[in-house]
């Protein structure tokens, strides 16, 4: 986000020298249009960039203290379930529900409510000698009460986490549309009005400032960006300050709280990218590679260590 939020600070001076220097474009209507659609889109960054940096932990707070109650509630059905089969000598019941025990700390935040479900069900066959080992039918409803909210969350943040990805969709594309803007059309305007408009000319391309990389001793215009998102295998939550590792630029980059990365300012070729974060087992890196002005999307889902998904 802060590499987003720079380039809106920078966007917004360049858009501030525009507006307080006018004479330059009169006359000019192509420029006039390139330099308002310019200042109509940035407008749309500073409104997307302010979305984005409202906090998104209490939402994600919300859905682990859901998934930690069912789970805790459903563990407890379970082990009572158990208990019944025993009593009732019922050999498929009891197979069925010890392993729901052995793989319910493993199960993705998808795939827990169909699991509660299914337990539910179970028991409610046999919700009188449930009763009798203490899971009695208020508990069960509790349970299941437990199951339709802890599906909803899931459907809330997974709307929210949608929107927040589509968001910096937008926001990419709007970015790179400026920086089109700029360098295709306003800054070869800008090259006439050196000696007519001095000031406005040094104002402008003081605040542009091209930015070059150095690359093995050779400078080249920047025009490839690589982002993605890191999520959790299990929970389906995002990872954040997972660490991001460009081989070729010998640079680590760290995930936000939406498990979102963004590395730009890179120049075209082939890129080696790795991911890693405590607790969790090493993906494969991803190689991939861009032509000018393309932009990668490489997301990485990990898988916690002492996981072992079906």
């Amino acid at each position: 986000m802060k590499r987003l939020i720079n380039k809106l600070d920078k966007f917004n001076t360049i858009g501030t020298i525009m507006i307080n220097y006018p004479d330059p474009f009169e006359g000019f209507p192509e420029i006039i249009d390139a330099r308002d659609m310019f200042i109509s889109k940035k407008t749309r960054i500073s409104v997307l960039v302010s979305e984005l940096k409202k906090p998104y932990t209490e939402v994600l707070g919300l859905k682990a203290d859901s998934r930690n109650k069912l789970g805790s509630a459903l563990k407890l059905a379970i082990g009572t379930g158990i208990t019944v089969a025993v009593r009732q000598n019922n050999a498929p019941l009891l197979l069925s529900l010890k392993n729901y025990k052995r793989t319910l700390n493993r199960t993705t935040i998808h795939d827990l409510p169909e699991m509660a479900n299914r337990v539910h069900a179970e028991l409610m066959q046999n919700v009188t000698v449930a009763a009798g080992a203490g899971l009695t039918a208020e508990k069960l409803t509790a349970l299941q009460a437990l199951t339709t909210n802890f599906k909803e969350i899931i459907e809330s943040t997974d709307y929210t986490f949608s929107t927040r990805k589509t968001s910096r969709k937008e926001l990419k594309t709007l970015v790179s549309e400026c920086i089109h803007i700029l360098k295709d059309e306003i800054d070869p305007f800008v090259g006439h009005c050196k000696d007519n408009f001095p000031e406005f000319y040094n104002a402008y391309t003081t605040a542009r400032e091209p930015k070059k990389r150095t690359n093995k001793g050779k400078i080249h215009t920047v025009l490839v960006d690589i982002s993605g998102t890191v999520t959790d295998k299990v929970t389906g939550m995002p990872i954040a300050n997972a660490i991001i590792s460009l081989l070729e630029e010998e640079s680590v980059f760290k995930t936000d709280e939406d498990g979102y990365y963004e590395i730009d300012e890179l120049s075209a070729g082939k890129f080696n990218v790795s991911c890693h974060c405590p607790g969790y087992n090493v993906p494969e890196n991803v190689k991939a590679e861009a032509a000018d002005s393309e932009s990668l999307v490489i997301d990485f889902i990990l898988i916690p260590v002492n996981a072992t998904l079906n």
